[in-house]
């Protein structure tokens, strides 16, 4: 029995915790860092509470994020990208530890905080080949000054690697960089609590570098066999009706009716993060039959042909997810990380924590200034 939402998505508990359990059984003795920004790709910051025992440290983009967090969960956050100034007041309000990437960045940060004489705990980022944020691996004057600007408390050294899983040549590459550049830095008298540079593919592979691992696109089922995926996405039908043979549906008229045919309407659209270039070439599942897309899908709705089946009114099809034995993956729809972050908060989270108990949820939550 379905909930009774129009649009929803959930979340199984168990198969999370599983993909983590996996992680530390390779990672053994290793701390586990989970990446739960953008929404907890889509799957709602309150899969946080259930994963919380799992996990060591927390990782988001964004101070707003931290804070967000903040309020539902007690484990260190890390920044790992951009703090805006006017963002600084955060990051003491909800104890969140922000990453120095760039010598600028550095002296703004403790220029801040040595007007208000306190210490802050950062995170230092190398760019060993990524090429966006980082103090490049082999520019030891940046770190050495770095490392004199006062406030700032180096508990945590970090990189990126850029083709982990695709391209083990320059992963290696990248590995040898950031050995030289942990090397630059124990040299100049600086030792890090946390060193973690293996993402969610590396962190698959018993090699992996540092104390601890990051997992985030695996963590929610992705990216290796081995994982389970965890999200489901559910529409509700909330209309059928038959067309004749020439009859167009939807905006602009992009489908026309060969013959006479069986359709639906399913409540789910672009406004929910459902891509509209789907349009015409998608599937839904329905007692495990693909149905086409047809039409264009619009913001808050979608046709799909619904012709040798007794579909009806309040049954629901899915989106994503296992139906009887066929699936869709989240990677069918496109890319699989943009299709996850981008559904909506207007779709209800629902936490399946076993096969009976299910925990209805959404995400407004409210950052408090002080």
């Amino acid at each position: 029995m379905k909930p009774d939402n129009r649009c929803f998505v959930e979340i199984d508990v168990t198969k999370i915790i599983s993909n983590i359990k996996l992680y530390r059984s390779i990672n053994k003795n290793k701390r586990i860092i989970a990446v739960v920004k953008a929404n907890a790709y889509g799957h709602g910051i309150n899969l946080i509470q259930y994963i919380e025992p799992y996990v060591d440290y927390l990782g988001v983009a964004t101070p707003e994020e931290g804070a967000l967090i903040r309020q539902i969960s007690k484990l260190p956050i890390i920044i790992l990208g951009y703090i805006a100034t006017a963002d600084f007041p955060l990051l003491d309000l909800y104890n969140l530890t922000p990453t120095i990437y760039s010598l600028y960045q550095g002296k703004v940060l403790s220029e801040y905080f040595s007007n208000k004489k306190s210490t802050v705990r950062v995170h230092l980022k190398i760019n060993t080949g990524m090429n966006r944020l980082g103090i490049r691996y082999d520019d030891l004057t940046s770190l050495q000054k770095l490392f004199r600007l006062p406030y700032l408390n180096y508990i945590g050294i970090f990189s990126h690697f850029a083709s982990a899983g695709e391209n083990e040549t320059f992963t290696s590459l990248q590995s040898q960089r950031f050995i030289y550049a942990l090397d630059a830095c124990s040299s100049i008298g600086f030792r890090f609590d946390l060193i973690h540079v293996s993402n969610s593919a590396h962190g698959l592979m018993e090699s992996s570098i540092g104390n601890a691992v990051r997992i985030g696109y695996g963590m929610y089922g992705y990216g290796n066999d081995k994982l389970a995926p965890v999200l489901s996405w559910y529409a509700r039908v909330i209309c059928v009706r038959n067309i004749t043979c020439g009859d167009s549906v939807g905006y602009g008229r992009t489908y026309t009716a060969n013959n006479p045919c069986k359709i639906a309407v399913i409540s789910v659209g672009y406004g929910d993060g459902y891509p509209r270039n789907l349009s015409n070439k998608g599937f839904v599942l329905y007692r495990g039959k693909f149905l086409p897309i047809i039409g264009r899908i619009c913001m808050d709705m979608t046709v799909i042909r619904a012709d040798g089946t007794d579909i009806k009114e309040d049954d629901t099809v899915c989106l994503i997810g296992k139906n009887e034995n066929n699936f869709i993956s989240a990677e069918d729809l496109g890319f699989g990380y943009e299709i996850l972050c981008g559904i909506s908060n207007r779709v209800h989270r629902i936490y399946r924590v076993d096969k009976k108990k299910r925990i209805i949820s959404q995400n407004f939550l409210v950052i408090l200034f002080l």
